[in-house]
Formats: C-alpha cells, structure tokens, sequence
C-alpha cells in the first residue's frame, strides 16, 4: 500500500502545481485561494480545523448551492486527500459529490436519488426545450467531472470505514449516466466484488438498480448472496429502481412496510428501505392504476405519522409524493410557462387531484413542471370544490 500512496501522493503534489488556478472562480474571487487550504489539510490538522476548512471552502465553491467552476479544481484533490488519509471527515467530501450528482440527476428528471428537493436552479424560460438546454450547458459538465473521478472512488471501496465505503459505492453507481457518446461506461464488476461483503452487500445492491436505470442496460444480480435470503428486499428495491418490479417484487416491496424506519443505518446513507421501495414503484408504474393506487394509499399513511429525514428535515411522505409526482411529471417546465389543465393527459390530471386536491401535498416537480403552487390554485386549476 505504500507504493500507491506515494503514487497518490506524487499527483497530488503535480496536481497542485499544474493547475492554472487564476483561471477559475468561485462568486467572490479566482480559485487561487483554494491550494493553501488544501496543502493545510495535506498537513494534518486537528478534526475542529478541519471541519472550518472543508466548511469554508464548500461554502465558497459551492456558494447557496449554486455550482461554481471552482468546484472543477478541488475535487480530485480532496478526493486524494481522502486515500492519503489526510482528511478525517471523508463522509463531507464524498457529500459534496454525491449533491453534485443528484443535483444534475434530479433536474434529467431521474427518480429515486435521494430524499432531497431541488429548486430550479439558473434562468427562467419559456420552453421546455430551452429549460432542458439551459441544464446540459450549466449542470452537465459537473455532473461528468464527477465520472471522471470514478478510478479514485473505487479506491475508497477498501480499507475505509463502512460509511465511506458505501458512501464511494453510491457515488460510483450515481455516475453511470451516459452523459456523452465518449464517456467511459461503468464497470459494473467493480461494483459485484462489493456484493460479497457483508458491508456493503445491501447498498451495492441498490445501487445496481440505479446503476440500471441510468446505463439503460439489465440489472446484475449475482445467483449466490450471502446469508442466504437476508438481502431480497434490497433486491427487490433493485429491482424497483431498474423498472424491472413483477408481482413478487412488489410483495417484498411491500413487506418492507413493517420494518422500523432508520435514517441513519446503511445500505443507503441519508435514506430508508421504503422510501427507495416506493422510488421503485412509481418508477414502475407504467400506467399500472394499482400500484398508483397503493402509492396514494403509502402517502396518506405517511402523513398521519410524519417523520422527519435528517439532515433536510424534509418528511416522508412528503419524499413519496415526490417520487409519485417524478413518475407522472418527469418534464421540467420552468416557472415562466404555467401549464393549462388542457396540457395533462387524465391520468396526470387525476394525480394532481388526488395528490395535492385530497392529500393537500404540493411537490417541488409539480412546480418545476409549472403547474399550481398552491392547494386554492390547484382546487381552482382540476375543477375541485374550494
């Protein structure tokens, strides 16, 4: 391990020398700010430093959530701070990439990527068309930065705890989008060695179904696991998320129900089984009048007992209702342009009605998708009794 951690060390050190930091920004200043900080933590600092290092510069290339090119010439070199065990925190370092790559995902309209909303972030236009240009041009490239990291996040699948482990497995299966015709699939058997591994068996499963849904290819799933049926309900939550749900899927996604609720336990950081469990069910609707049903039916029973999901404080039923509107309104249509009723198809209609007409719930794509942002307005909008 020695050899490759001078390997490591040696580009970090060319890293910093070869970058021309004058020529990238954050909102206040140019990026040369930014190799100080880093060589401070390549120094070692105590765990409280650390924390106001890593928090000023995430403040400053990441300012209000709004993506900076600054962002392009710090992540690999935290990355190998991260190997170099140079940084305490990796779990706020493997955050910010996974943010990243939610961000852009959720605004494709990918469903299933974390209980988290996301305003739409940039100019406001008229068009869907301009609306999806205006997100290739401001979100894509980061989005491909990240993917262009995938050699360092294998590196953290070993040797680290088991948070950052599944932490770097997440960020690595998030980033199997085809962006471009040139970018480099995803090696999935990095992902099948992870199975073997008590740790990270659930997690890496889950995030085979992702890893599905974004390549367009079939889900891998090994013949043999380990502790025989311990992890068939994260395959079925796979299977979900890949659009590939059959009736026995949808049973175990449904015994997942009972389970106690635990936002901070792996497989999936920040997450729970059924959250995932009803992502992969409305990604599987496909016009499926039960499983739709059985949605509202989740929603409401969610509703009567809201928990709340740290860190966001965001309840879940309130993640539900965003994968079930995900299902049904997947376009964004920026705010400029207010669609008419006249615009949905009955079955989208229908879900307005009984989403935020009976549930009272107003989801972020229902904005995004330029329809109603109020319950009156909603009543006013599908005919509803005010």
């Amino acid at each position: 391990m020695a050899v490759a951690n001078n390997d490591f060390e040696a580009a970090f050190q060319e890293y910093l020398a070869s970058t021309e930091w004058a020529s990238y920004e954050d909102p206040f200043d140019t990026a040369e700010y930014i190799p100080e900080m880093l060589l401070e933590l390549h120094g070692g600092v105590e765990a409280e430093r650390e924390e106001e290092i890593l928090g000023e510069l995430f403040s400053r290339i990441y300012y209000q959530e709004r993506l900076t090119t600054a962002i392009q010439v710090t992540i690999r070199p935290l990355l190998l701070l991260c190997i170099l065990d140079k940084i305490q925190s990796k779990d706020l370092v493997l955050e910010l990439l996974l943010d990243i790559e939610q961000r852009y995902l959720y605004l494709k309209g990918v469903i299933g990527v974390m209980p988290a909303k996301y305003a739409y972030l940039g100019e406001v236009y008229d068009s869907e068309q301009e609306a999806a240009t205006s997100i290739e041009i401001g979100e894509k490239p980061y989005y491909e930065l990240i993917q262009q990291q995938r050699d360092l996040l294998v590196v953290l699948f070993s040797n680290q705890s088991p948070l950052i482990r599944n932490l770097a497995i997440k960020a690595y299966g998030l980033s199997a989008l085809t962006a471009n015709r040139e970018a480099p699939a995803l090696d999935t058997h990095l992902l099948l060695q992870q199975v073997s591994n008590d740790t990270t068996a659930g997690n890496t499963l889950v995030a085979l179904g992702m890893v599905a849904r974004l390549s367009g290819q079939p889900l891998l799933i090994p013949a043999a696991l380990p502790a025989g049926r311990q992890y068939q309900q994260h395959i079925a939550v796979a299977e979900g998320l890949a659009g590939t749900a059959s009736p026995e899927t949808i049973a175990l996604l449904k015994q997942i129900e009972a389970d106690p609720a635990d936002y901070n336990l792996l497989p999936w950081y920040r997450g729970d089984l059924q959250l995932l469990a009803l992502a992969g069910l409305a990604n599987s609707i496909k016009n499926d009048p039960s499983i739709t049903g059985y949605l509202f039916e989740v929603i409401r029973q969610l509703k009567k007992q809201p928990v709340s999901i740290p860190p966001t404080e965001l309840k879940t039923y309130e993640v539900a209702a965003e994968f079930l509107a995900s299902a049904y309104f997947s376009s964004l249509v920026p705010a400029a342009h207010k669609r008419g009723n006249e615009e949905l198809t009955p079955e989208q209609l229908a879900v307005v009605k009984k989403l935020s007409g009976e549930l009272k719930i107003i989801t972020n794509i229902q904005v995004v998708a330029g329809l109603p942002e109020s319950i009156k307005a909603v009543n006013s909008f599908a005919g509803l009794a005010q």
